[in-house]
């Protein structure tokens, strides 16, 4: 099975990877999107992303770690 293609401009939900206390069933998704606005390296699955509503910091993930929103 392929993945959806990420292209610049699309939302995503980041993956919370790191828990306060037991987390079987917590929230495994951040609640507010963020926007693909680049692609380094073509070659590798890394996008730059930044939040939706508030211009703040710039992260790389690898496309493991997010979820492409349907619009």
């Amino acid at each position: 099975m392929r993945g959806a293609e990420i292209r610049i401009g699309d939302r995503v939900l980041v993956k919370i990877v790191s828990f306060n206390g037991q987390h079987k069933i917590s929230d495994k998704w951040e609640d507010e999107p963020y926007i693909v606005f680049d692609q380094p390296d073509l070659n590798i699955p890394a996008f730059q992303i930044q939040k939706k509503t508030t211009k703040g910091k710039i992260r790389t993930l690898h496309r493991i770690h997010f979820f492409q929103l349907v619009s």
